[in-house]
């Protein structure tokens, strides 16, 4: 018999619960939540803790049923199965990931049979990932692009798997590299941050927003432009800055600048939100809010960049890097900067500093060099 737990996690959706929160306050393992989202057999014990703490019965979350002979997965489908369960657990990001690569995909899957729409999942081999990846290439995309559709790729192909497709070959992922690949990260000077912040624009404007974002970021120590959209007045308290990174879940606290509140000020508003990005009374997701404010904003920190005459083009993410920057000519010590970026580990950290450190070994080079 299989078991699915399907009935626990429509459960949470409909009581806006989610399933760390469930954890918690049932208190049992992320080991036994990795095993529910895997439809993988339980204790008892567990199951009633989740029906202590919903109130409900162990047949209300779970059912059993003959094991299905999944003799046909279709890949286009079995993908859009995908998207449309990350979005109903509330995972956005991953469903947009999901998307995009499944677009990919299907132009793909197009070009090498017209007639085609759709693949069995035993289609996929070795030679379809590689043949895949050409076309990637082909297409003149980054290789951190690249690596980014085959590691969507890849964690479909998994998923399918604990879902019961059984494969007739070895992993075709297996020789595929998906790894990001190192870049330089980019940062502009001081001259231009005081000639970006000076910059006089029409107040709440496109650009003028843009602009006041990059040098909250800036100012708060390098936040993520993610973690400014989602901002909330809660999380400023006696001066004190605090929240969790999205990306690393690392808990970060900054003083509140005179800079920072002079913008806080400027943007003050009736949501919860610290800035008016996110309409919680539209239609619109706030995930794609987040996107459509983030495509937005970049577009006019590029105009911003050509008026300036700036060397580095500015984007939401520089603005992070510059104060990375800024602070190691500051003299502050990488195990300092580690910190206020909310890096989990220092070599993070020296990926953001590579230019500088090289520029500095270059200098320090040249006056070695004229000393003979």
């Amino acid at each position: 018999m299989a078991v699915s737990y399907k009935k626990l996690f429509h459960m949470l959706i409909d009581r806006n619960m989610t399933a760390a929160e469930l954890q918690k306050e049932a208190g049992y393992s992320a080991n036994i939540s990795t095993r529910m989202r895997r439809d993988e057999y339980v204790s008892l014990e567990s199951m009633e803790k989740i029906c202590r703490v919903l109130n409900c019965r162990i047949d209300d979350i779970v059912e059993f049923k003959k094991k299905k002979n999944h003799r046909s997965y279709l890949l286009m489908q079995y993908i859009e199965t995908q998207i449309s369960y990350k979005k109903k657990m509330g995972k956005d990001g991953i469903a947009a990931a999901y998307h995009s690569t499944y677009i990919s995909l299907k132009k793909y899957i197009g070009m090498k049979s017209a007639r085609k729409s759709d693949i069995r999942m035993e289609e996929i081999n070795f030679s379809f990932v590689v043949g895949y990846e050409d076309y990637l290439n082909a297409q003149g995309l980054a290789r951190n692009t690249i690596n980014y559709y085959l590691r969507n790729f890849r964690t479909i192909y998994n998923s399918s798997i604990r879902d019961g497709f059984k494969p007739k070959s070895e992993n075709p992922f297996t020789y595929i590299q998906t790894k990001p690949c190192k870049t330089i990260k980019r940062a502009i000077n001081k001259d231009d941050m005081k000639k970006l912040s000076s910059l006089i624009l029409p107040v709440h404007s496109g650009m003028d927003i843009a602009r006041d974002m990059y040098l909250f970021s800036f100012y708060a120590q390098g936040m993520a432009f993610v973690d400014i959209v989602f901002l909330k007045k809660k999380n400023i308290r006696d001066g004190i800055l605090s929240y969790r990174r999205h990306k690393s879940q690392q808990l970060i606290h900054i003083v509140v600048t005179p800079q920072m509140q002079g913008l806080i000020d400027k943007y003050a508003n009736d949501s919860e939100y610290v800035f008016p990005i996110i309409d919680t009374s539209l239609s619109t997701s706030i995930y794609d809010q987040y996107r459509l404010a983030l495509g937005r904003v970049n577009r006019y920190l590029k105009k911003i960049t050509f008026r300036l005459n700036i060397n580095v083009r500015l984007t939401t993410y520089t603005a992070r890097h510059t104060w990375a920057t800024l602070a190691r000519e500051s003299g502050a010590p990488i195990s300092i900067i580690s910190a206020g970026l909310g890096h989990t580990s220092e070599e993070m950290t020296r990926v953001y500093l590579k230019e500088f450190d090289q520029e500095t070994l270059a200098r320090v080079n040249r006056i070695v060099t004229n000393l003979l």
